[in-house]
């Protein structure tokens, strides 16, 4: 292809949750010059396509796979070989950082040039914006998905409630922030760290046995987890209480 013209709709979405995307291509090819027949997105985190489509067409069948932080869609039974077709390629991905931008790549099976970066611009007259980059509302917040898997950890050893996990989606940090997950007694002195690290922005699971620092099994009672976050702009800190009972 002499060029591949792409945009991204919607140029809006919500950080900290998986949207639902479409990615708009539209071929430039010269009579003798190669096609195309798969489409590599850049996205921040693991994502999935969800359905192809090539000239207004569902692809009945196409392969997908992450390869090196990029979503990879072939469609090989339907090769882009004329100037002027369309592909839109509907894909989900998580949101963390407003600005991202989702680039492309296209890549033909039936050459062995290297895959051809897309410019952004006007694909399709679906699509608003003429761009790649998706932005969000602006949110105070710096975590989201914060989810302890249960209120009380019975660390017994009979494979019920074991361990605690606490999931999480650390949201803005283009560079690294510190992240803390501690655990306190009621009497705010601190029992276990849990975990201690600089961190970027994504999700992150944490996992507590019931245990403190020194891996003696705590008492039973109840017990505070601190998650935080100390950024450039101040810390901020989200807290559960959970039950120990054995």
């Amino acid at each position: 292809a002499d060029s591949i013209v792409a945009e991204i709709s919607p140029t809006q979405a919500r950080i900290g949750e998986t949207n639902d995307f479409t990615y708009y291509l539209r071929s430039v090819v010269n009579s003798g010059n190669r096609g195309f027949d798969s489409v590599l997105i850049s996205t921040p985190f693991a994502s999935t396509a969800t359905a192809v489509e090539v000239d207004g067409n569902t692809v009945g069948s196409f392969a997908q796979e992450m390869v090196g932080g990029k979503l990879q869609v072939a469609f090989p039974n339907n090769r882009i070989t004329r100037s002027g077709q369309e592909v839109k390629i509907h894909f989900q991905s998580l949101l963390t950082v407003s600005g991202t931008e989702f680039r492309a790549e296209v890549g033909d099976s039936q050459s062995d040039a290297f895959p051809q970066r897309v410019v952004s611009g006007d694909a399709s007259s679906e699509a608003e914006g003429n761009t790649l980059v998706v932005s969000s509302k602006i949110e105070d917040r710096l975590f989201a998905g914060v989810d302890f898997s249960s209120a009380v950890v019975t660390p017994n050893g009979d494979s019920i409630n074991d361990e605690l996990k606490l999931n999480y989606i650390l949201l803005k940090a283009t560079n690294p922030v510190n992240i803390k997950v501690i655990v306190h007694n009621l009497a705010g002195r601190e029992i276990g760290r849990l975990y201690d690290k600089r961190d970027l922005s994504g999700p992150n699971e944490v996992t507590w046995d019931g245990r403190d620092s020194a891996g003696q099994v705590v008492a039973p009672g109840l017990y505070l987890i601190r998650l935080s976050a100390d950024t450039d702009a101040g810390k901020t800190t989200e807290m559960r209480s959970i039950a120990v009972a054995y």
